[in-house]
Parts: structure tokens; sequence; C-alpha cells
């Protein structure tokens, strides 16, 4: 709201509270009103017309405007901060010829030594950067049920194609599947590939992307954890992801396994600059 915007209220659907007075909502579909400003309209007197096409454009620019906002918090401040060097993680990333997917929005990675600009890495949710685009991924769960198109936008998988996040990745996998096709040049039914994962809680807002990794033909998947009750948690998430008969076949035959990760085996403290 503007400064000058008066106290506002939602008591539900349909009614709301100006400055201790009862006013009325009404919320239609097909009135696309050019130039709609909802805090005028929210404060003019009597009863309120709003098309819901105006009210769902508003609340996606005012995601817009909160997620450049915590972008530029994040690439001012936190990327600034100084903080030590997990050891089992520096020794993973210092492997040779790695793919590195990151859920996170700062520079950790280049803390490490990885590039943030390179076919080796990929920001799937986005980078915070100190520009005038809006560069995150900051949306709702990916669910397989079929929404109103309006709502499409707020989408996980819609963000991602919209800002490009998602390259590289879709460039990996196709280079792993083709290993497994006969007819690709690239056939080699006998390469291993390894996936590390540390830090994601493997909820199901990510399902579609991990799921898609750790069932990758001739992929063995590492999860680490820090603590037994971590251990649970993830292997129960894990579980939701993959379905009871797909966790325990990856289980069972050792292409998914659990390892405690020396998290607090600390190397030196790395600066930004």
């Amino acid at each position: 709201m503007q400064q000058n915007s008066q106290e506002i209220e939602i008591l539900d659907n349909t009614r709301l509270l100006l400055n201790g007075k009862h006013k009325s909502v009404k919320l239609t579909i097909g009135i696309n009103a050019p130039n709609f400003n909802f805090d005028l309209e929210i404060l003019q007197s009597g009863p309120l017309d709003i098309a819901f096409e105006n009210l769902i454009t508003f609340t996606l620019e005012q995601l817009e405007d909160f997620s450049k906002c915590f972008e530029l918090y994040l690439s001012k401040f936190v990327n600034k901060l100084s903080y030590p060097k997990i050891g089992f993680i520096n020794d993973l990333l210092s492997k040779h010829d790695n793919k590195l997917l990151t859920f996170n929005y700062t520079n950790t990675p280049s803390r490490y030594g990885c590039p943030i600009i390179d076919d080796n890495t990929c920001f799937i949710h986005g980078y915070a950067c100190w520009n005038e685009n809006d560069n995150l991924v900051l949306g709702i769960d990916e669910k397989n049920t079929t929404i109103d198109p309006l709502f499409t936008p707020f989408r996980k998988y819609f963000q991602r194609a919209s800002k490009e996040c998602n390259k590289n990745f879709r460039k990996w996998i196709n280079d792993i599947k083709s290993r497994s096709r006969v007819d690709s040049v690239y056939y080699n039914p006998h390469l291993e590939h390894n996936l590390y994962i540390i830090g994601h809680s493997l909820t199901l807002s990510d399902r579609f992307i991990l799921n898609e990794l750790i069932t990758l033909k001739n992929m063995t998947t590492t999860i680490y954890y820090h603590s037994d009750d971590n251990r649970i948690n993830l292997m129960k998430n894990l579980a939701a992801i993959l379905g009871y008969q797909k966790f325990s076949e990856l289980i069972e035959n050792d292409f998914v396994k659990f390892e405690k990760g020396s998290f607090n085996r600390k190397i030196k403290e790395i600066n930004p600059y």
C-alpha cells in the first residue's frame, strides 16, 4: 500500500474493515479495467467492484516486488558474509568434472571455487544479483492438478522457464540419457553417475527435479545428513517423492545411500572479497 493509504483489514472473502467501517467487496470475472489501481479502488466509498483478473495481477506484482526486495537483500548483505568452509563439501566440489545443481539463491558455490556463470553450475531457482531484473524463483508447489491459467505464473516450473533457470539442468539430463540410448554416438551403458545431495530437505516442493535425477539409469545417490533424526526425516521425504516401491528398490540395491556428513569439520573462514 502507498504511504497515504488508510488502515484496511480483510474480514473474509466479501468484507473488509476500512478505518473501522465495514465495506463490501465484490469480485467479478471478465471486467479487466485498464490502469487498475488496487490501492485507489479499495479506498473508494461505497461497494467495491474488483475484477478477479485485476486482483490476481495485483497479487503477482506484489510477489515480484517482494522477490526483488529479497534478492537485493541477499546480494547486498548475505553474499558478503564471511563463514568457514565445510571440509567434506569442499572435497566433493573439488572433484573433476562436477555438475553443481544448487537450490540456493546466494553465491555460496563461488566460495568453494565453483564459477557462478558456467556450464557446470545451475542455479535452478535463480541467482541473487544486484540489478533491475527479478531473477529469483519464488513460487508455489508443483502439483499435477490443472489450475486456471491466471495462476500459472505463481508456479515454480513456470518461473524457472520464464527466467531461464533450468537450461543447464535439462542439458545434463539429456546428456546422461543419451549414454543409455543404443542409437546415440555417446552410447556407454556401463558409465556410472554419482549424485550427492547436501542440505536439501527433500520436501515435495522440488520432487519432480529430484525424482528425475535420482531415478536416472546408472545413477547412485548419496544423501548427507547431520543427525539420526535428520536421516529419518530425509528418508520419509524421499519415500514420498519416489513412492514406496521405487524407494525400496533403490535403497535395497544401494543406488540410494545415506551418509553422515562431517559438518563440524571446518577448514578456514572464507571471505567474499
